[in-house]
């Protein structure tokens, strides 16, 4: 919609307001998908949220810090569009209720370089399907890319998370980890979720 040459921006689909960008020349020394209870963005708020932590390194530096940066797929003001929260954090510490899937990286990669990869390739065009579920989903497709097509992380670690939440399933409270994995749709030109039929 326009008035007179005035046009009403689109609302953006990545929040970077936390997110310092002396980060960028980080190297990411783990990568974990966490499921948690602090937080839920489905209907029945049962639901663990998950997101990637990115543990990193200074460049120069022989053991990690304390900094982390976390991405973040959240629904928006409509309940369905995502926002993609990309965000720098000292201590990345949830407590209580929650599950994890670590994996170091088997080759070195920046986090602007991540964090570009994923912007350019339309991860943040993503909905939530109508219980407000799929952030686990968004996450495995980072998971995917960062084995698949990066070529960061050992093969076959999306398979073994996926074991790995088969197994938690068993073990956490009801509802906490829906089976089958709960999809929302990437609708951006790239479709980062085609991955899985190339």
């Amino acid at each position: 919609m326009s008035f007179a040459g005035f046009q009403i921006p689109k609302p953006s689909t990545v929040y970077l307001k936390q997110y310092r960008k002396e980060v960028d020349v980080c190297i990411i020394n783990n990568i974990s998908l966490v499921g948690s209870a602090d937080i839920s963005t489905t209907v029945d708020g049962m639901a663990y949220h998950w997101r990637v932590f990115l543990q990193v390194k200074e460049p120069d530096a022989t053991e990690p810090t304390m900094k982390a940066v976390i991405l973040n797929m959240i629904p928006g003001a409509d309940a369905v569009t995502g926002v993609l929260m990309i965000s720098s954090v000292d201590v990345p510490a949830i407590t209580g209720d929650k599950v994890e899937y670590s994996i170091q990286p088997s080759e070195e990669i920046t986090v602007g370089k991540l964090r570009e990869y994923i912007t350019d390739n339309d991860f943040d065009k993503y909905r939530f399907d109508d219980t407000g579920s799929g952030c686990r989903w968004w996450c495995a497709i980072v998971l995917g890319h960062l084995e698949k097509k990066l070529r960061v992380i050992p093969a076959g670690a999306y398979t073994e998370f996926e074991r790995k939440v088969e197994a938690l399933f068993k073990t956490v409270p009801s509802g906490r980890i829906p089976m089958p994995i709960r999809k929302g749709e990437f609708y951006g030109s790239n479709r980062p979720d085609n991955i899985f039929t190339e």
